[in-house]
């Protein structure tokens, strides 16, 4: 069996605030919750959920860009695992050149100071500081030809590209240092339906190319399921489900993902059925709910998920559902019970 490339055990981010003379600690913020799952070689890991789930966090906590509050990340580096949570100084350098990251707004994330050349050669710079100049451009060109980025570009400034053209040079620029894995927080979200396609289609391209490892952190439910092998749900923190793509969308396991899948919209402007929205308010992560944290906004809720919280176990056929129904709601057997506290 084929080893997992990246594997989380357990990972938690609290983010503590605190006030008074002493600066003592009054509210605990739990960003991400004690996650776990595989990443193996060659797959797209979809991350979805409401904003302010987690998602985003836990892809900084595995580039180290925030530093977990307990857990491991476990990358096989082909010869043995490294735990990225141990990781200081030249050694956490030199593993940045495996993990990259794609962030999601193409016009931030670039020095509007620096010509594209200079952007995507930093950070073999950075990373590579034993490669020769010409070695630094010869690596440059050949990832501008493979990203759709024309010679002539190389020499302008950020400014004068478009939002697509922009989210290219910024997949460059993440792809230029060979990684294994790459993180791809929102990637199309900031651009025009239009171009969301091409550059979908592009990562996909580069993906069989280059032999990457994707977690494609999104919350249009659409582009994951064209993208990803797997999808992670996730929900005030933790991940209440996991499964193959095609498992997930065509038999949920859990209320949340169900009624997630009941809120994409479609194509059809022949289709006049009313999306679905899921009733009550987002949990806070300051103030999680006892027991299951979706339960007040669940219509199958029952006083079980009110006090015991549903660990994440497998339901059937490697799909994994944290919901102390999910037998039922695979199999759409569950019943509605009373009405949701909102």
């Amino acid at each position: 069996m084929t080893k997992p490339l990246l594997e989380v055990r357990n990972l938690s981010k609290h983010f503590h605030s605190k006030s008074g003379l002493f600066k003592k600690s009054v509210h605990v913020t739990k960003a991400v919750d004690d996650i776990s799952f595989q990443v193996m070689p060659g797959e797209t890991l979809g991350l979805v959920g409401e904003s302010g789930c987690g998602k985003t966090t836990t892809g900084r906590m595995l580039l180290r860009l925030i530093q977990p509050t307990a857990g491991q990340m476990l990358f096989n580096d082909g010869s043995k695992d490294l735990d990225l949570g141990q990781l200081h100084g030249d050694g956490l350098r030199r593993f940045r050149r495996h993990i990259q990251m794609i962030f999601q707004d193409p016009y931030s994330s670039l020095n509007p100071r620096m010509r594209v050349n200079e952007l995507i050669a930093e950070p073999l710079q950075a990373l590579e500081p034993e490669l020769s100049r010409k070695e630094v451009e010869d690596r440059v060109r050949w990832i501008a030809e493979a990203t759709n980025l024309k010679p002539e570009h190389l020499s302008r400034y950020p400014h004068a590209f478009s939002g697509g053209q922009r989210q290219r040079i910024c997949i460059a620029r993440a792809l230029v240092v060979r990684p294994r894995l790459v993180v791809c927080d929102e990637p199309v979200s900031a651009l025009d339906v239009s171009v969301r396609a091409q550059i979908i289609n592009l990562l996909k391209d580069l993906q069989q190319e280059f032999g990457l490892t994707y977690i494609f952190i999104a919350h249009d439910l659409a582009v994951v399921e064209n993208i990803s092998t797997r999808v992670a749900v996730m929900y005030a923190g933790r991940i209440v489900e996991l499964a193959e793509t095609e498992k997930l969308y065509t038999r949920p396991a859990h209320p949340y993902t169900e009624a997630l899948l009941q809120a994409i919209p479609t194509p059809d402007p022949f289709d006049r059925r009313d999306l679905a929205a899921i009733k009550g308010e987002i949990a806070e992560a300051s103030n999680l709910p006892p027991g299951c944290s979706f339960h007040p906004r669940c219509e199958y809720c029952i006083e079980r998920c009110t006090i015991e919280v549903p660990p994440l176990r497998e339901i059937k056929d490697s799909q994994y559902a944290a919901c102390h129904r999910a037998e039922e709601v695979v199999t759409g057997t569950a019943e509605p019970t009373a009405a949701v506290e909102v």
